[in-house]
């Protein structure tokens, strides 16, 4: 799990941001939903904008995650979360992935 974060880390430190930003249409218009990553404790976060009802009417903020797995690059993981943040915007009662 370290060098998971030691590598995300090097990442920030290099001037990569760590963002998602997918493109979707909103409002019959193209637009962008950008997910802002972390690392918290074992788990890698993409924190977004509300998505649905459900997570506008809620006082958290809206978040996808996937657990570090030490045995995995954080390559790996990124991919997992990409994929966890791209099934949000599929179910997403507000926004269409283009």
């Amino acid at each position: 799990m370290e060098k998971i974060k030691a590598e995300f880390q090097e990442m920030r430190e290099s001037g990569i941001i760590p963002i998602f930003e997918i493109e979707v249409i909103r409002n019959r218009k193209k637009d962008w939903i950008i997910f802002d990553i972390s690392i918290s404790d074992d788990k890698i976060i993409a924190h977004h904008e509300p998505l649905t009802e459900a997570e506008e009417k809620s006082e958290k903020i809206a978040f996808k995650s996937v657990d570090i797995d030490p045995d995995f690059s954080l390559q790996w993981h990124l991919e997992g979360l990409m994929e966890e943040c791209q099934n949000a915007l599929m179910e997403s009662e507000f926004v269409e992935v283009i």
